[in-house]
């Protein structure tokens, strides 16, 4: 039978064909009457009809108990195409969660077969222990990967033991596939898949996506940033800044290697050559970068040839490597020095937050411009193994000079020794604003702390 007559009959089937159906069957029967009453009329041609007949009869019967013994094997399906249409509707009507879908699995595959699905010990290897969950949240919720929002209104409510408790949210620092490489250079002998690690961000740790305006970058950073997203059309490959740096530098975290004195790092314009398509180095390219113009900070858009921009490139990254350098050290020694705090030290992180502006319920329009401030100096203070402690001052002085920050760490000292008794040593971690801490005045300071803070000893 050709293709051509099987397309007509399986239109005849529609129901608008019901009439053509009709007589097109009429005409058929007719047809092998009259063929019949031919082939008997010769006794011949009966017999080799015959015989066809009860060949068609045999074949037919052998091609349904083939298709009886299939429909067997498949769960009593027409067709594959049956058995697909019906798996599609299951898996449609499960739950989106892997979880709940292998709890309704489970629970059917019980109900029917009676069989349990089998636990399979690399699925356990692969997520982890509750060791490493636990290692991941403390991970996530640590100061590496993210901080601490400041605002009395960065909170959110999570529900724990049948009562509600307010945490203050945290803001991941960096793209959680980042902070996932961070937790396996970490804790290299922990076993856990990225989909875990990710499952396991707190309620109260937001993603680096969903944060709002973030005004506090390191001008450093954010300026080289600038110029390699500029390069990224251009690469082969997309590539970081953070990956350029391992690329560059045998170790990021050498001494050696971040002074320039390491003679097996490689040259910058050698690895971005081979990171480039090839004759595009006269292509003009444009970039933007955090200047300072006329007294004020601005967005600058400037343009120059790939070639140009490598070479400054080259030269950002000398002083950059240095940098990256120190904020890796100070990080180290600073999680380091918390961690190993004992009952008789304390570490102070201060820093001045930007001043409250005083306003009326209903005042005149000119007073916009007579608004009175606030001096808001802010401090987290960690004492052995106690909870941290937050502290804010407000002063109506909003000069931020170095008698302010003298007297404003007084009054912390004084306060944490009212708190606990055995204090002898203080640890300060501050910004690197020259005009408020990091100047001769406080180092003097410090080499009176015992006149002055009662301590014994104060970095």
């Amino acid at each position: 039978m050709s293709d051509k007559v099987k397309i007509y009959r399986e239109t005849l089937k529609l129901p608008e064909n019901a009439e053509n159906r009709k007589n097109y069957l009429k005409n058929q029967r007719n047809y092998n009457k009259k063929y019949i009453m031919k082939q008997k009329s010769d006794p011949e041609k009966a017999k080799s009809f015959k015989s066809k007949r009860n060949e068609q009869l045999r074949r037919c019967r052998i091609r349904k108990k083939q298709e009886k013994q299939k429909r067997e094997v498949d769960g009593g399906f027409i067709s594959k195409v049956a058995k697909s249409r019906a798996l599609t509707k299951a898996e449609m009507a499960l739950p989106k969660s892997l979880d709940k879908k292998m709890i309704i699995l489970k629970e059917l595959n019980a109900r029917y077969i009676g069989e349990p699905i089998p636990e399979t010990k690399t699925q356990h290897n692969r997520l982890g222990t509750k060791e490493t969950e636990v290692l991941a949240i403390n991970f996530l919720s640590s100061d590496i990967v993210s901080r601490q929002l400041p605002g009395i209104k960065d909170y959110i409510i999570v529900k724990t033991a049948g009562s509600k408790t307010k945490i203050q949210k945290r803001i991941m620092t960096m793209p959680l596939k980042e902070a996932y490489d961070e937790f396996k250079k970490e804790y290299t002998s922990q076993k856990m898949s990225f989909s875990k690690f990710a499952r396991m961000r707190p309620d109260h740790v937001v993603l680096f996506s969903q944060s709002k305006q973030i005004s506090c970058l390191c001008i450093y950073c954010t300026n080289l940033d600038f110029i390699v997203i500029s390069l990224l059309p251009f690469f082969t490959c997309p590539v970081s800044l953070k990956e350029l740096m391992c690329k560059i530098s045998c170790h990021v975290e050498n001494f050696d290697c971040a002074s320039g004195l390491c003679t097996e790092c490689l040259n910058v314009s050698s690895v971005v050559m081979d990171l480039l398509k090839p004759n595009i180095l006269d292509h003009l390219v444009n970039y933007q970068q955090w200047e300072t113009v006329d007294k004020v900070v601005q967005k600058v858009t400037h343009a120059l040839i790939i070639n140009d921009l490598i070479l400054l490139l080259e030269e950002k990254m000398q002083k950059f490597k240095m940098h990256y350098f120190l904020v890796k050290i100070q990080l180290a020694l600073f999680r380091d020095l918390k961690q190993n705090l004992d009952n008789n030290s304390a570490c102070l992180i201060v820093d001045y937050a930007e001043n409250y502006n005083c306003r009326s319920q209903d005042e005149i329009s000119s007073a916009y411009f007579g608004r009175r401030q606030i001096s808001l100096f802010t401090s987290v203070v960690y004492v052995g193994n106690e909870d941290p402690i937050s502290i804010v001052i407000a002063n109506d002085c909003i000069s931020h000079n170095k008698e302010q920050v003298w007297f404003y760490i007084k009054f912390i000292v004084d306060f944490i020794q009212s708190l606990f008794d055995d204090i002898r040593t203080v640890n300060v971690f501050s910004d690197g604003a020259c005009s408020q801490f990091k100047n001769r005045f406080n180092i003097s300071n410090i080499m009176f702390a015992k006149e002055d803070f009662n301590v014994v000893d104060m970095k």
